[in-house]
C-alpha cells in the first residue's frame, strides 16, 4: 500500500485490514470446529459454533460500515478504492464461510450418533484442509497485494468443487444402499 499524506488515513487501511485478518481467523476457526463437531459427534462443539456465526456477521457489518465511512469521507481513487472493494468483497465471502460452517455445525447436530462412512469422512476431511488453506492463502494474498496468489486460490476452487461431487456421490451411494436412510 502506497503512504498517504494524513496519517489518519493509513491508521483507517491499517484497521480495516486488521478486521479483515481477524473476520478470517475467525471464519478459519468456525470451519474447523464445525468439522471437528461433525467427526466426532460432538453436539456441544456444534452448538458453540453454531452461536460463533453472529461475532462473524457483527464483524462483517463493522467492516461494511468503514468502507463506506471510508469511500464517503476520503472519496479514494485508483489503488485505494481498490483496496476498499476487496476488503469488501473479502468480508462478504468470509463472512459467508461463516454461514457455511454455522450449517455443518447444524447437520453435525443432527445427525449426532448416526454412523457415517470411514470412507466418506477421510474425504471430508481432506476437502476441509484444503478449504482451510486456500481461506489461509487468500488472506495472505489480501495481506501481501498479491493478485497472483489469489489468482492461484481462484483456480485451486475447482479442485474442491470437484472433490464435493465425489463426495456427494459416495454419500447418495451409501444412502441408496438402505432406502430407509434416504
Amino acid at each position: 500500500m502506497s503512504e498517504h499524506t494524513v496519517k489518519s488515513y493509513e491508521d483507517e487501511f491499517a484497521s480495516l485490514d486488521a478486521k479483515i485478518a481477524r473476520i478470517g481467523g475467525m471464519a478459519e476457526h468456525m470451519l474447523s470446529r464445525s468439522f471437528d463437531a461433525l467427526e466426532r459427534s460432538d453436539t456441544d462443539l456444534a452448538e458453540a459454533t453454531i452461536k460463533s456465526d453472529m461475532t462473524i456477521d457483527n464483524l462483517q457489518r463493522e467492516i461494511e460500515d468503514q468502507v463506506i465511512l471510508m469511500i464517503a469521507r476520503r472519496q479514494p481513487m485508483a489503488d485505494d478504492l481498490r483496496h476498499l472493494m476487496t476488503a469488501l468483497k473479502v468480508a462478504l465471502d468470509l463472512e459467508r464461510i461463516g454461514d457455511l460452517a454455522k450449517n455443518i455445525a447444524k447437520r453435525a447436530r443432527a445427525i449426532s450418533g448416526e454412523y457415517q462412512p470411514k470412507q466418506v469422512m477421510v474425504g471430508l476431511r481432506h476437502m476441509t484442509e484444503l478449504a482451510l488453506d486456500q481461506i489461509k492463502d487468500v488472506l495472505d494474498a489480501y495481506t501481501q497485494s498479491d493478485s497472483a496468489k489469489a489468482l492461484d486460490v481462484w483456480k485451486r476452487d475447482q479442485q474442491l468443487d470437484a472433490m464435493y461431487n465425489s463426495i456427494f456421490r459416495e454419500l447418495l451411494t451409501y444412502r441408496m444402499e438402505d432406502p430407509l436412510n434416504i
